[in-house]
């Protein structure tokens, strides 16, 4: 090969290997990465079925006034005084589950909520429409040693701890703020499904899920999961009332219940809602592999290679070999915004 030939094929490669690099080539699922936009595209197919809504800031920043959902359903969330300052890039724990003891850590973009007047309004109402739901949470809490919550559901003057119809989940336990405990709730002028485990701190990230059971009767159950680990199950305290969740009049939130009290205070990965019930092993599945329903089961072919050629007439496509792939992956990688060509 001659040597200006072999310096142009070299210039090419390199030149491939930098646009390659600016776009990222690690496995984490992001907009700027490319991301699984359905089952039929994700590693993990099981994990979209029954997905009704995913707020999902480890994916990347979507601006200051607009959080997409990205389950499909297009349920997008309107930021409400979160400034482009919230939008960080953290360390996650991946898969501390109590057997494990060197947590993994993956590279994320997160929102941190300072806990005053930030929240995010969807118009997603899982809680109020469904009678089994499931909640899954990549968060970690900056604080402890009061009563705040990261989702909810309910009526508008819900606050979290008192008579009005709501569902909500978050740190502190609710009528004593309790330091260290996580706890689900539903209410309906007496309380009707509420229990604490004492797991949550500030050090960590941590996978919570949340499974509902029976919402619209009077025996609803809930259960607690820890890092894909059952950390603890939930009995309806008031089996002669139900939670009438049909009732509520505000739709699904994160960050704050409906009155401007007991915020999220905390940094927020992932949130997504099933309208069915994962099972155990489905969510140790997603407690162990970040972002698991994005990841993608393998790189979309835009271009078929041809078929066979005898050797005399290779077609010059085929001999570029390794740059021509990278190309396909740059390909679409670009498609692979949610928005089309470009970054939300």
């Amino acid at each position: 090969m001659k040597l200006s030939k072999l310096f142009t094929v070299s210039l090419s490669l390199a030149f491939c290997w930098l646009l390659l690099s600016a776009f990222g080539d690690g496995p984490r699922p992001s907009y700027h990465q490319g991301y699984a936009r359905h089952a039929g595209e994700s590693l993990y197919p099981s994990l979209w079925q029954g997905l009704v809504g995913a707020w999902v800031p480890a994916l990347g920043p979507t601006g200051t006034a607009i959080l997409r959902d990205v389950s499909g359903r297009n349920n997008h969330g309107t930021m409400v005084s979160i400034p482009g300052t919230a939008w960080s890039i953290v360390g996650v724990q991946v898969g501390l589950d109590p057997t494990e003891t060197t947590p993994r850590l993956v590279t994320s973009w997160v929102l941190d909520f300072v806990g005053t007047t930030d929240y995010i309004q969807t118009t997603a109402s899982p809680l109020k429409d469904n009678d089994n739901v499931t909640i899954i949470s990549i968060v970690r809490t900056d604080d402890t040693n009061a009563l705040q919550l990261l989702w909810w559901e309910g009526d508008v003057l819900g606050n979290g701890g008192g008579a009005e119809r709501e569902i909500h989940f978050g740190v502190g336990e609710p009528g004593t703020g309790s330091v260290g405990r996580v706890s689900v709730a539903g209410e309906s002028n007496s309380t009707d499904l509420v229990k604490s485990v004492t797991t949550a701190n500030t050090a960590d990230f941590i996978h919570w899920t949340v499974r509902m059971e029976g919402l619209s009767g009077t025996t609803a159950t809930a259960t607690i999961f820890r890092n894909g680990v059952l950390a603890g199950l939930i009995l309806d305290s008031n089996a002669d009332a139900s939670l009438s969740q049909g009732s509520f009049d505000t739709d699904f939130r994160i960050g704050r219940p409906g009155t401007d009290t007991r915020t999220w205070n905390g940094q927020v990965a992932d949130i997504r809602v099933y309208d069915r019930l994962l099972t155990n092993s489905e969510i140790a599945l997603d407690a162990d592999n970040f972002l698991a329903p994005f990841q993608l089961r393998q790189f979309r072919n835009l271009v078929k290679a041809p078929a066979a050629a005898p050797a005399a007439a290779v077609p010059e496509r085929a001999k570029m070999g390794v740059g021509t792939k990278i190309i396909e992956r740059l390909e679409w990688k670009r498609r692979s915004y949610p928005c089309g060509e470009a970054p939300c």
